[in-house]
């Protein structure tokens, strides 16, 4: 989690993005901002609130120290030296300019922001936010000239949102720093622009991501390559679902042995689940441990997609969250397909 009750914002810079496929210039700031006492509160609230410090990414790196994104080194330079500011802020701004002219952007201004004091978990550091804002939002302001009422409309940036941000914290340098972001671009056939393109960052594999791997690839074990391997009916694949989602919401703690043993009553299964998650492993290219911690917000996210739903045709949608044994599959003579399910108080 983000901690930034004693954060100082030490120094912004703005520029203006052009639209190039427009012909407007870049216009690069050579003026470095230092809010006042009466701006900061307010601008705390714009650069720092608007993020929920749970999943977290990393600058693409082909290895230790050695960045494939271009965003990687103007920010490792402002880190190692804050006076190289403005020609860092000025290097991120031309990368980002050169996306308006294949109309994945349009003109807007790019804040840069040097933050001091911030606190990541347990660890205080300093961090920079890259932050770009369209110009078009409208602004309804009541004026008054002598005794005649007058409304007056403004364009500018709308502080109660970002549609594009990141927060780059100068921690894990190696593995391409610790980032928070907000991507709100519009997907294309190559991912999100702002992620995917212009910060090329890849999920940091913490506590959230193995959590949200792990369950990712077990969702796809059982809908997927269980009914192939084995003889089990719709409801057997809806109790194990069950049992997993409920086993991350029970447990702090993921253990490899224990999940198989906990979920799969069968030993053939597990053996052929532990044979999944090495196969995910090789062709996802992750290093997934045995154990880690279980994180809540992971949990969270991945039990939407955890749906135990029987869908009968289009008449019937019977959702199944407890014992199978409560529910059985059968045919009539007639050949009509049925399931019979048991219970004990109606609701």
């Amino acid at each position: 989690m983000m901690n930034t009750e004693n954060t100082n914002i030490e120094a912004i810079i703005v520029h203006e993005i052009g639209d190039k496929s427009l012909q407007q210039a870049l216009v690069l700031s050579q003026n470095v901002i230092k809010p006042d006492s009466e701006e900061l509160e307010l601008l705390r609230g714009f650069f720092l609130d608007h993020f929920k410090s749970f999943e977290f990414y990393n600058f693409r790196m082909a290895g230790p120290s050695v960045p494939t994104s271009r965003i990687y080194e103007p920010v490792a330079e402002i880190f190692n030296d804050p006076a190289s500011l403005i020609a860092g802020s000025s290097q991120i701004a031309r990368i980002l300019y050169q996306y308006t002219e294949s109309q994945l952007l349009s003109h807007g201004y790019m804040f840069l922001v040097y933050l001091r004091d911030i606190m990541i978990g347990d660890e205080l550091t300093d961090a920079v936010g890259i932050y770009f804002c369209r110009s078009n939002d409208i602004f309804l302001k009541p004026e008054s000239v002598g005794t005649n009422p007058l409304l007056r409309f403004y364009e500018g940036t709308f502080l109660g949102k970002h549609d594009m941000a990141c927060i780059v914290f100068h921690t894990d340098e190696e593995q391409g720093f610790k980032i928070d972001l907000i991507d709100k671009s519009k997907k294309h056939k190559e991912g999100q622009f702002w992620k995917d393109l212009f910060l090329q960052v890849k999920p940091a594999e913490d506590d959230f991501f193995q959590t949200s791997q792990v369950m990712g690839l077990t969702k796809s074990f059982v809908e997927h390559q269980l009914p192939m391997e084995f003889e089990v009916e719709k409801k057997e694949q809806l109790d194990y679902l069950n049992k997993s989602i409920d086993y991350f919401k029970n447990q702090e703690h993921y253990s490899e042995q224990d999940f198989a043993d906990q979920v799969f009553d069968n030993l053939d299964i597990a053996q052929s689940f532990g044979n999944y998650r090495q196969s995910y492993q090789d062709t996802h290219n992750v290093d997934l441990p045995d154990d880690f911690e279980v994180n809540e917000h992971a949990v969270k996210k991945q039990a939407k997609h955890f749906k135990s739903v029987l869908k009968l045709d289009r008449n019937f949608h019977v959702y199944i969250h407890g014992d199978r044994n409560m529910i059985e599959r059968g045919m009539d003579e007639s050949g009509r397909k049925y399931y019979k399910l048991y219970y004990q108080n109606e609701q």
